[in-house]
Protein backbone atom coordinates (compact mmCIF):
# COMPACT_ATOMS: atom_id res chain seq x y z
CA UNK A 1 0.00 0.00 0.00
CA UNK A 2 2.79 2.32 0.76
CA UNK A 3 4.22 2.18 -2.67
CA UNK A 4 0.90 4.11 -3.47
CA UNK A 5 1.45 6.56 -1.12
CA UNK A 6 4.12 9.70 -2.09
CA UNK A 7 5.45 9.65 1.39
CA UNK A 8 7.76 12.73 1.80
CA UNK A 9 10.06 14.44 5.62
CA UNK A 10 7.19 16.65 7.07
CA UNK A 11 3.94 15.42 5.53
CA UNK A 12 1.16 13.96 8.24
CA UNK A 13 0.19 10.43 6.95
CA UNK A 14 -3.36 9.14 8.88
CA UNK A 15 -3.38 5.28 9.38
CA UNK A 16 -7.13 4.54 9.43
CA UNK A 17 -7.10 1.11 11.22
CA UNK A 18 -3.92 0.96 12.56
CA UNK A 19 -3.91 -2.92 14.04
CA UNK A 20 -0.39 -3.23 15.37
CA UNK A 21 1.10 -0.23 13.56
CA UNK A 22 2.70 -2.24 11.00
CA UNK A 23 1.73 0.46 8.43
CA UNK A 24 2.66 3.58 10.21
CA UNK A 25 5.92 2.33 11.66
CA UNK A 26 6.94 0.99 7.83
CA UNK A 27 5.61 4.70 6.32
CA UNK A 28 8.34 6.02 9.24
CA UNK A 29 10.94 3.83 8.21
CA UNK A 30 10.49 4.97 4.35
CA UNK A 31 10.08 8.71 4.57
CA UNK A 32 12.41 9.23 8.14
CA UNK A 33 11.79 10.53 11.62
CA UNK A 34 10.20 13.93 10.34
CA UNK A 35 7.47 12.15 8.99
CA UNK A 36 3.87 12.32 11.54
CA UNK A 37 1.84 9.49 11.77
CA UNK A 38 -1.15 9.43 12.81
CA UNK A 39 -2.89 5.84 14.01
CA UNK A 40 -6.64 5.49 14.84
CA UNK A 41 -8.18 2.12 15.80
CA UNK A 42 -11.24 0.76 16.90
CA UNK A 43 -9.38 -1.38 19.24
CA UNK A 44 -7.96 0.68 22.42
CA UNK A 45 -5.74 -2.92 23.32
CA UNK A 46 -4.45 -2.37 19.79
CA UNK A 47 -3.35 1.06 19.92
CA UNK A 48 -2.08 0.49 23.19
CA UNK A 49 0.43 -1.77 21.70
CA UNK A 50 1.58 0.61 19.27
CA UNK A 51 2.85 2.47 22.29
CA UNK A 52 4.47 0.35 23.66
CA UNK A 53 8.27 0.65 23.04
CA UNK A 54 8.92 -3.28 22.14
CA UNK A 55 6.47 -2.71 19.04
CA UNK A 56 8.53 -0.58 16.78
CA UNK A 57 11.51 -2.75 17.70
CA UNK A 58 9.85 -5.98 16.93
CA UNK A 59 8.86 -4.44 13.74
CA UNK A 60 12.39 -3.46 12.82
CA UNK A 61 13.53 -6.92 13.24
CA UNK A 62 10.45 -8.05 10.73
CA UNK A 63 11.19 -5.70 8.31
CA UNK A 64 15.09 -6.30 8.20
CA UNK A 65 14.13 -10.26 7.61
CA UNK A 66 10.96 -9.39 5.31
CA UNK A 67 12.29 -6.01 3.75
CA UNK A 68 9.68 -3.45 2.03
CA UNK A 69 12.11 -3.09 -0.48
CA UNK A 70 11.62 -2.93 -4.51
CA UNK A 71 14.06 -5.93 -4.54
CA UNK A 72 12.03 -7.45 -2.11
CA UNK A 73 9.01 -7.05 -3.78
CA UNK A 74 10.04 -8.38 -6.94
CA UNK A 75 11.08 -11.94 -5.73
CA UNK A 76 8.37 -14.67 -5.76
CA UNK A 77 10.20 -16.11 -2.35
CA UNK A 78 9.24 -13.00 -0.31
CA UNK A 79 6.45 -11.51 -2.08
CA UNK A 80 3.91 -14.00 -3.51
CA UNK A 81 0.45 -14.65 -2.40
CA UNK A 82 -2.59 -16.45 -3.31
CA UNK A 83 -3.53 -13.86 -5.98
CA UNK A 84 -0.78 -14.87 -7.50
CA UNK A 85 -1.40 -18.26 -8.71
CA UNK A 86 -5.12 -16.96 -10.07
CA UNK A 87 -3.21 -14.68 -12.29
CA UNK A 88 -0.57 -17.46 -13.52
CA UNK A 89 -3.65 -19.39 -14.45
CA UNK A 90 -4.75 -16.64 -16.38
CA UNK A 91 -1.80 -15.84 -17.73
CA UNK A 92 -1.34 -19.70 -19.18
CA UNK A 93 -4.77 -19.39 -20.45
CA UNK A 94 -6.68 -21.43 -18.08
CA UNK A 95 -10.61 -21.09 -17.50
CA UNK A 96 -13.16 -21.23 -14.67
CA UNK A 97 -10.30 -20.91 -12.31
CA UNK A 98 -11.25 -22.02 -8.46
CA UNK A 99 -8.60 -21.09 -5.30
CA UNK A 100 -9.62 -22.61 -1.86
CA UNK A 101 -7.25 -21.58 0.74
CA UNK A 102 -7.04 -23.21 3.93
CA UNK A 103 -5.01 -21.75 7.35
CA UNK A 104 -4.20 -23.69 10.07
CA UNK A 105 -3.46 -21.74 12.99
CA UNK A 106 -1.99 -24.14 16.01
CA UNK A 107 0.11 -23.62 18.97
CA UNK A 108 3.51 -24.86 17.54
CA UNK A 109 6.00 -26.79 19.76
CA UNK A 110 8.95 -24.37 20.64
CA UNK A 111 12.59 -24.63 19.51
CA UNK A 112 15.13 -23.73 21.70
CA UNK A 113 15.65 -20.30 22.10
CA UNK A 114 19.99 -20.07 20.79
CA UNK A 115 18.10 -22.53 17.56
CA UNK A 116 15.30 -19.90 16.83
CA UNK A 117 18.03 -17.19 17.15
CA UNK A 118 19.73 -18.79 14.68
CA UNK A 119 17.28 -19.48 12.49
CA UNK A 120 15.91 -18.19 9.21
CA UNK A 121 12.48 -17.77 8.30
CA UNK A 122 13.15 -17.93 4.89
CA UNK A 123 16.05 -18.64 2.24
CA UNK A 124 16.77 -14.72 1.88
CA UNK A 125 16.33 -13.40 5.05
CA UNK A 126 19.34 -12.75 8.26
CA UNK A 127 18.96 -15.04 11.14
CA UNK A 128 17.05 -12.95 14.02
CA UNK A 129 20.69 -13.02 15.68
CA UNK A 130 21.77 -11.27 12.73
CA UNK A 131 19.72 -8.74 12.86
CA UNK A 132 20.13 -7.95 16.52
CA UNK A 133 23.75 -7.53 15.31
CA UNK A 134 23.31 -5.19 12.84
CA UNK A 135 20.20 -3.38 13.51
CA UNK A 136 20.09 -2.86 17.10
CA UNK A 137 22.07 -1.18 20.27
CA UNK A 138 23.07 -3.11 22.89
CA UNK A 139 20.50 -1.77 24.91
CA UNK A 140 17.55 -2.29 22.97
CA UNK A 141 18.69 -6.30 22.00
CA UNK A 142 18.85 -7.09 25.51
CA UNK A 143 15.62 -5.77 25.61
CA UNK A 144 14.51 -6.98 22.91
CA UNK A 145 16.04 -10.92 23.98
CA UNK A 146 14.25 -10.26 27.30
CA UNK A 147 10.76 -9.35 25.94
CA UNK A 148 10.81 -12.17 23.25
CA UNK A 149 12.49 -15.19 24.85
CA UNK A 150 9.24 -14.64 27.03
CA UNK A 151 6.80 -14.84 24.79
CA UNK A 152 8.84 -17.24 23.05
CA UNK A 153 9.55 -19.76 25.97
CA UNK A 154 5.94 -19.16 26.86
CA UNK A 155 4.82 -22.34 24.55
CA UNK A 156 2.11 -19.93 23.69
CA UNK A 157 3.67 -19.80 20.13
CA UNK A 158 1.14 -19.83 17.28
CA UNK A 159 2.10 -21.31 13.63
CA UNK A 160 0.06 -20.97 10.47
CA UNK A 161 0.52 -23.30 7.73
CA UNK A 162 -1.04 -22.32 4.07
CA UNK A 163 -1.68 -24.13 1.33
CA UNK A 164 -3.86 -23.32 -1.38
CA UNK A 165 -5.74 -25.56 -4.01
CA UNK A 166 -6.32 -23.98 -7.53
CA UNK A 167 -8.08 -26.18 -10.12
CA UNK A 168 -9.43 -25.00 -13.92
CA UNK A 169 -10.10 -25.72 -16.93
CA UNK A 170 -7.64 -26.04 -19.94
CA UNK A 171 -9.47 -24.64 -23.27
Amino acid sequence: MLDYVRLRPGMTLADIGTGDGLVGFRAIERAGASIRVLMTDISAPLLRHTEDPFSPLLLRCRAAQFPDTEKARSLPITNYGERDLVRFAIDAGFTDIHLELHIEVRTEDSLPWETFLRTSPHPLAPSLEEVFEKESTRDERAYLEVRMRAIFESGAQLGAERIAYLTAKRP
